[in-house]
Order: C-alpha cells, then structure tokens, then sequence
C-alpha cells in the first residue's frame, strides 16, 4: 500500500477593490483572501498481471485505490466581490470542495 499526501499551505492571494466603472479604491492589490490551506491524499496499491503472447514485457501492472482533494473540507474561497457599491462587498465566493474518488492507473 502507498499513500501520498499533499499539503498545500500559503497566504492568500491580493485583490483590489473597485467601483462601479471598475476604477481602482485605493491602492492595488492591498487587500489579500484568508490563508489558503489544502490536504490532499492518496492511497493504492500495484497490481501485477500477465498477458499472454504479447511481444512486450512480461509482466504489467495496474493501480487501485481511492484519493480525496481538500480532505479536511475547509472553506478555500475563489472569488471575492470586491467592488465598493455591491451589497455583498467583502463576501468571499467560490469555495473548494472536498473530492474522493478511485484510481486505476494502468503502467507498462
């Protein structure tokens, strides 16, 4: 069995705050998203297997197993809405979501 796990830690990113011509309030990237945190994992396991009267190796092997994006589901928003005169100004939006699914992944 092998497990992967993936941590992905970082500052936010900056954003600017406009208004409704799209005119720049105040300086330029001076704001910035909350911190962007991420654990990834995945665990499989290898497989051998043989094909008869192939010309290629002997043996070839598969993987299977089962992987999660965002496994602690914290709330890693996208999108903000960063113009002045919206009633939602200062809302983040577009938040990641926790993904598990299965692997097979065939190798020569």
């Amino acid at each position: 069995m092998v497990i992967s796990p993936v941590a992905d830690v970082h500052s936010g990113l900056p954003y600017s705050n406009v208004d409704v011509l799209q005119d720049y309030v105040g300086l330029p990237d001076n704001q910035r998203f909350p911190l962007y945190f991420s654990l990834d994992v995945r665990l499989y396991r290898e497989f051998s297997f043989h094909i008869p009267r192939t010309d290629r190796a002997k043996k070839h092997k598969f993987r299977l197993g089962v992987y999660s994006t965002d496994l602690t589901n914290r709330q890693n928003p996208h999108d903000v809405f960063n113009n002045v005169t919206s009633p939602n100004f200062g809302d983040f939006a577009g938040f990641q979501r926790r993904y598990t699914g299965l692997v097979l992944d065939f190798i020569q």
